[in-house]
């Protein structure tokens, strides 16, 4: 998961080191972002990768637990959050059913 730092007065974008795994990124990959935290799906390895981002540098860690999977969720592709950040819902590519999980408030963990 590449990550870049935004220059607030050029507005030039820099890649960070340090970029967090998502698994094997060789398939498609959705991702959703909030105020606090991002999820990823990778849909090569069937899980959903959670991370916090850090309010003053905008650096993202890895959630407790993450990377996470949902029951009847193999082949995930899509994913969504509803506004006020407490549910994920995420979608099979195989068979189109959806898999929600909440999203731990303080943690975001799954």
């Amino acid at each position: 998961l590449n990550t870049f730092e935004i220059d607030t007065t050029t507005g030039a974008a820099t890649l960070r080191a340090n970029a967090p795994a998502i698994g094997t990124p060789s398939g498609p990959v959705g991702i959703v972002v909030g105020r606090r935290f991002l999820y990823v799906v990778n849909e090569e390895d069937g899980n959903i990768h959670g991370f916090a981002i850090e309010g003053g540098s905008g650096a993202v860690t890895s959630t407790p637990g993450s990377p996470y999977t949902l029951a009847g969720i193999s082949d995930p592709f899509n994913l969504a959050m509803d506004a006020k950040e407490t549910t994920v819902a995420v979608n099979d590519c195989d068979d189109g059913d959806y898999g929600f999980a909440l999203i731990d408030k303080l943690t975001g963990a799954l």
